[in-house]
């Protein structure tokens, strides 16, 4: 793979959107949320180490994937309508309709 025809600032653009994707996903979704209700049960349990902090962090992923799941797939209808010249679904447009 030849990477001699990209230019720099495009490669510090990716390496800068690689490096910031985990702090984002961490905000805009439930997954610190989950990790501190499994954390406060671990503590609740009287267990100080079981489970590793591994576990409950790929806990908290799983968790956090099944509950944005209805989230992913309304952003992808809509990006697809709006790629493709549609109306966007009507749970969106209904969103926008009580915004306006």
């Amino acid at each position: 793979m030849d990477f001699s025809n990209y230019s720099p600032a495009l490669v510090l653009v990716i390496v800068v959107s690689l490096a910031l994707a985990p702090f984002v996903a961490v905000m805009v979704t439930s997954f610190t949320k989950i990790v501190v209700v499994l954390s406060l049960l671990r503590n609740a349990l009287g267990l100080q180490q079981v489970p590793p902090n591994v576990v409950i962090n790929g806990l908290a992923i799983v968790l956090s994937i099944y509950v944005m799941y209805p989230v992913i797939l309304d952003t992808h209808d809509s990006i697809n309508a709006r790629l493709e010249g549609r109306p966007p679904p009507a749970s969106v447009q209904a969103q926008i309709d009580a915004r306006a």
